[in-house]
């Protein structure tokens, strides 16, 4: 028999495996998957970024998010949650770039 310490050891690697498998990004589809890489993938060099590229950057995440709406299983609330913060930053790092036009 196990000890009642084991027990309770395997039940919770059970159940933290569980919820670990069901938001893991490796469980995301791969049709939109791949647009979700390229879109928030950028985000380390968006400060290079032109406003067109900036524009083009939050349609598509404005597009992705709609498809992710309709067609994401489990992990939609997360790869959602993750979009909208990609999408946000280029919105900044947009204004902000076009608040320093003016004074230049």
């Amino acid at each position: 028999m196990l000890s009642s310490t084991r027990k309770i050891f395997f039940i919770l690697l059970i159940v933290l495996g569980g919820c670990l498998w069901q938001v893991s990004p490796c469980a995301a589809s791969d049709e939109w998957r791949s647009e979700f890489d390229r879109i928030c993938g950028v985000v380390e060099k968006a400060g290079e970024l032109s406003s067109t590229e900036l524009s083009q950057l939050i349609t598509d995440s404005n597009t992705l998010e709609k498809r992710i709406e309709t067609e994401g299983g489990k992990e939609k609330k997360l790869y959602l949650f993750r979009l909208k913060k990609c999408r946000n930053f280029f919105q900044f790092i947009l204004e902000s770039n076009n608040l320093k036009k003016p004074s230049q």
